[in-house]
């Protein structure tokens, strides 16, 4: 097998069965820059990404995007995701003043891949111009629920400020379209703000990794090297970044699902420890680059 990112040999890493899809699902990584995927994956994109998987019924039942939009701002559900969002607007202010690029309230950013558009309601609260990009059931749930989207990019050369990506660069199966977009998109100089889970931190065979376990939608997995070969092929040069707290917090939230209301109201006793996780996962190795040509 050949490494879709660097084009060096690459191994198999595995397989997993889905007892969602009913069948296995088969790993390959790459011995040089690290780069992992799903070999088969499911591509019936209609049938994985729809309402089912937006309120956590789905190839994931760890995500409920839509329960947290619809719910009430005092709802726990709520009230968790504004932990991440919260974290993800302080992380992206940081990053553009150490870049002295001024306060974000002048800049246009797109939620590149952003579901049902949770996070663009919530810039948009905080009067700042976003808007979202996605496909499908999730483009549709935004635009009815009064979200500001842009349903195609082709219009969009050198747009936006910043562009997010949390959580989406692993569901890809052409990564190289996904960056030659972002970069098109982006003005010079602009950001790209995206969270994945970094493999270079997983020794083991890909199908033992946790981030790996819903092979129906986690399908593209990076490590840094990775993603800066990609990156540096489409004008994009890789930033250091450090997560907000909140960042991390949101994902262990959202796998405590017995525990998680009293860990949400004890979240500030625990935070210390977050930079433990995050150094462990190698969290914000991987989270920036900016349009550099």
């Amino acid at each position: 097998m050949t490494c879709p990112i660097c084009g060096s040999s690459a191994r198999a890493s595995g397989s997993r069965f889905s007892s969602f899809s009913g069948r296995s699902f088969f790993f390959a990584r790459c011995g040089d820059c690290g780069y992992g995927w799903v070999t088969n994956p499911r591509e019936d994109y209609g049938a994985i990404y729809d309402e089912t998987y937006y309120v956590g019924h789905g190839a994931d039942p760890g995500v409920n995007y839509q329960g947290q939009f619809l719910e009430g701002p005092d709802s726990l559900l709520a009230k968790i995701k504004e932990v991440e969002f919260d974290a993800l607007l302080r992380t992206m202010t940081t990053v553009q003043e150490a870049r002295h690029e001024g306060p974000m309230t002048g800049m246009k950013i797109l939620d590149f891949g952003g579901g049902v558009g949770g996070f663009v309601r919530y810039l948009n609260d905080r009067g700042l111009d976003a808007e979202l990009h996605e496909e499908g059931y999730g483009l549709e749930f935004a635009a009815s629920h009064g979200v500001k989207v842009r349903r195609t990019l082709d219009d969009a050369d050198e747009l936006y400020d910043v562009v997010v990506a949390i959580e989406v660069l692993e569901h890809i199966k052409d990564p190289h379209e996904a960056l030659k977009t972002i970069h098109r998109v982006l003005k010079p100089g602009g950001l790209l703000l995206f969270t994945t889970g970094n493999l270079a931190r997983h020794r083991g065979d890909i199908a033992t990794w946790f981030y790996a376990r819903h092979p129906e939608v986690h399908i593209s997995f990076f490590t840094p090297n990775a993603f800066r070969r990609l990156a540096d092929r489409y004008g994009l040069h890789p930033l250091p970044v450090r997560f907000a707290p909140g960042a991390v917090q949101y994902l262990i939230l959202m796998r405590l699902p017995f525990l998680r209301r009293f860990a949400y109201m004890t979240r500030t006793w625990w935070r210390p420890f977050t930079a433990v996780v995050d150094n462990h996962l190698g969290f914000s190795e991987l989270g920036a680059a900016e349009r550099v040509r």
